[in-house]
């Protein structure tokens, strides 16, 4: 980094004045999106890392998921019976037009390209565990509704065998439809077939949330960090509720190949699945504190 951008960086942490945070951000524009992103949550405090997310975000060509290290708060995109494209819209236009921004928008919540994408599954349930901890279980927000998520659940005809897809490109780009779901070829959609069996649409209890396969899959495997994530989750969700929930839901026998974007249940049931896309879709958004 040379002596002029460490100038403009010290300027902008001193004034904090519009004009010359994007002075700032100008200046690591400047630098490409290659050097951007291979510094995504490498710098030195908080603030440097959202420069650096606002400056690839600005950019385009880049990517940044969630980080909780930033300051933020949470809140919920859509209402009433908006459908999974136009609820993905709103988010991206709120992140653009957000008044507690500068420059539009600073890239704290997560984008792909210039836009801001939904959440994943897995950063839906870490974004649920974060409110509660931050809130010491007194904003709850988050759970109170199902969260929809780029997450697809892409099933075979028949509904017997699906697989999951941490982010998929169809949903990052999903227009408004009144479809209920997307075309897809299960055959060429990359990774692991699971198959529906007798854990699946009926309620688990705890021990069996725990080594479900198909809630694993939706937190990216069954690896340590996912299963303690389930873990911490379930044992929330059970000492709420008190009795047997979190069914993975499967899909009808008559539909043919297609995906869906996994959604996580509210407090009622918590459970998982992939909903109709035309209605009733809602996002979670970080945003700033």
């Amino acid at each position: 980094m040379d002596i002029d951008l460490l100038a403009m960086e010290k300027r902008a942490r001193t004034t904090r004045d519009l004009a010359d945070v994007e002075a700032y951000c100008n200046a690591l524009m400047r630098l490409g999106a290659v050097y951007l992103q291979e510094r995504l949550g490498s710098g030195r405090d908080a603030w440097q890392n959202l420069m650096y997310r606002h400056a690839l975000k600005n950019i385009g060509g880049g990517s940044a998921g969630l980080d909780l290290r930033l300051p933020h708060r949470w809140s919920v995109v859509g209402s009433g019976n908006i459908n999974f494209g136009a609820c993905r819209l709103q988010l991206v236009q709120e992140c653009r037009d957000d008044p507690d921004t500068h420059r539009d928008d600073n890239g704290l919540h997560p984008f792909f390209d210039r836009d801001a994408r939904p959440l994943t599954f897995k950063e839906t349930i870490r974004a649920r565990m974060d409110q509660w901890r931050e809130s010491k279980g007194t904003d709850w927000s988050l759970w109170n509704t199902w969260l929809d998520s780029c997450t697809a659940i892409v099933w075979e005809a028949g509904g017997r065998r699906f697989k999951i897809v941490e982010m998929h490109g169809d949903l990052l780009t999903a227009p408004p439809s009144n479809e209920a779901y997307l075309s897809a070829s299960f055959v060429s959609t990359p990774g692991r077939p699971l198959t529906v069996d007798e854990s699946y649409n009926r309620d688990l209890t705890f021990d069996e949330v725990l080594v479900h396969k198909g809630w694993l899959a939706a937190l990216g495997g069954d690896n340590k960090d996912n299963r303690d994530l389930l873990k911490e989750y379930a044992t929330i969700v059970f000492a709420m509720l008190n009795r047997p929930v979190m069914r993975f839901w499967s899909v009808r026998s008559d539909l043919p190949d297609h995906l869906r974007a996994l959604c996580a249940g509210s407090l009622y049931d918590c459970d998982c699945g992939g909903w109709n896309l035309f209605n009733d879709a809602r996002l979670a958004r970080m945003r700033p504190p």
